[in-house]
């Protein structure tokens, strides 16, 4: 396997080709050489795992889980929100599989992190932020992604390098009752136009439109979103 190969297909978000790469390899060899590469705190690599959630076997879903955790709270630790959504990984990774040890001492060691909040979210957009998302998507449950979207974009505006939201939006596109094309367009929509302090956005931005499109290469919408993204890319490259 070739380490630049796959950094430089992770970073410009073209997920197949980089899931190409390292197809033969298991979780945590794909987790150890995105650990050994330059990620420069860019979220596109935390994309890249949920990516892997969706492409690789049912049975993988627990440990891709952990290592995104993992991943969050090492790598990613100093972006607003890592530990949070960290949290809510290893959860679910507990939940997959509850009698793994290393996880339930994972779980031990996020909570233990000193200045870090756990209380519990007092209405949804709290629950959001503290990336309770299982509450999120019960309050949710039954809702347009359009009206979601809607309802947590001013708020993602005024915390636009918090990664909450965009591991609120991961976990809607994995969500089969929600139509897989509306829901990448407004993970698209929510990078681009909400969370452009992250580092990596446009790149997650166009990878989810591109994904949405597959579904709908007609859509008018769709089209225009991704004309917008490469326009707004090229401006960053140019500055």
């Amino acid at each position: 396997m070739n380490l630049k190969d796959l950094h430089n297909s992770i970073s410009l978000g073209d997920f197949i080709k980089a899931e190409r790469i390292c197809r033969n390899l298991s979780i945590e060899e794909i987790h150890k050489a995105i650990t050994a590469m330059n990620c420069q705190c860019s979220v596109v690599f935390y994309g890249f795992y949920g990516f892997l959630l969706e492409e690789r076997r049912v049975t993988e879903r627990a440990e891709i889980h952990y290592y995104m955790a993992v991943f969050l709270s090492t790598s990613l630790c100093s972006i607003e929100g890592a530990y949070q959504v960290s949290k809510y990984h290893i959860l679910c990774a507990v939940k997959l599989d509850p009698v793994n040890i290393k996880y339930k001492e994972y779980l031990s060691f996020i909570e233990s992190i000193p200045d870090i909040s756990w209380d519990k979210g007092e209405d949804v957009l709290k629950k959001i932020l503290l990336a309770e998302y299982d509450d999120v998507l019960d309050y949710y449950i039954n809702t347009d992604i359009k009206c979601i979207y809607l309802e947590v974009s001013e708020n993602a505006s005024k915390y636009a390098d918090d990664i909450v939201y965009y591991g609120l939006f991961l976990t809607l596109i994995l969500d089969s009752k929600l139509k897989k094309s509306s829901t990448h367009f407004y993970t698209s929509l929510l990078l681009s136009e909400n969370l452009h302090k992250l580092v990596g956005f446009t790149e997650l931005a166009l990878y989810h439109i591109e994904e949405a499109l597959k579904y709908k290469p007609h859509d008018s919408n769709f089209i225009k979103q991704k004309k917008m993204i490469l326009t707004k890319k090229s401006g960053i490259l140019r500055d």
